[in-house]
């Protein structure tokens, strides 16, 4: 049987000399990229628009404390997907704007104590409309981003799945470094148009699923 060799893309591939196949300095032909500050760079700009099942996580439990109305989001937390309190037979928590959040108060200002009913994000928490009388849990699900790759996290779902992806926007970047703007440009479309392709197939994998 015929074997066919494909070379893996790795952190220490990525971040290798300008004589690496498949390093971002042999892509620019450039050695003197700082190529890890690149790879930061590239995996933040794709991580802020990439949503795919991957990147899907869930907290659970995820607890307002008694007496409390808000709680800390998790370290990687990027969008809401939904949060479904225990207990309500599968529910979600109502989630708004948060200028309709309407916490109910007195006339001091001092939330009212009781059952949560909606729920929003305001900075790196998580609100709800009024003081939890007991201590009020779920499951959050969400969209977390993943773990920078490193050399103890040499590859994931980007070096894997979308090498195509990972492979412009480092040069993107790697290009802006070097003030080409053009090429960063160049590169940036085709970037994008791999970041359009990414989320268009991603839903391939429901299929045959049941949605409601």
């Amino acid at each position: 049987m015929l074997s066919v060799n494909i070379m893996a893309i790795t952190y220490t591939t990525l971040v290798g000399a300008k004589t690496t196949d498949g390093s971002i300095r042999q892509w620019v032909n450039d050695s003197t990229i700082p190529a890890e500050s690149i790879l930061t760079e590239a995996e933040a700009w794709i991580y802020e628009r990439l949503r795919v099942r991957e990147m899907i996580a869930v907290a659970s439990p995820f607890t307002f404390a008694v007496d409390t109305a808000s709680a800390a989001l998790p370290s990687d937390f990027l969008d809401p997907i939904q949060l479904l309190p225990f207990g309500w037979g599968g529910a979600e928590l109502l989630y708004v704007h948060e200028r309709l959040l309407n916490a109910s108060r007195d006339d001091d200002g001092n939330l009212f104590s009781g059952t949560p009913s909606r729920w929003t994000i305001i900075g790196t928490d998580a609100h709800v409309d009024c003081l939890c009388d007991s201590d009020f849990s779920g499951a959050l699900m969400y969209y977390a981003r993943p773990a920078a790759l490193s050399a103890d996290n040499a590859t994931n779902f980007l070096t894997l799945r979308y090498p195509t992806l990972l492979r412009t926007v480092c040069t993107a970047f790697a290009f802006s470094f070097k003030k080409d703007d053009a090429r960063k440009q160049i590169e940036l479309a085709l970037a994008e148009k791999a970041l359009g392709d990414a989320m268009r197939t991603n839903d391939l994998y429901r299929n045959g699923q049941i949605a409601s």
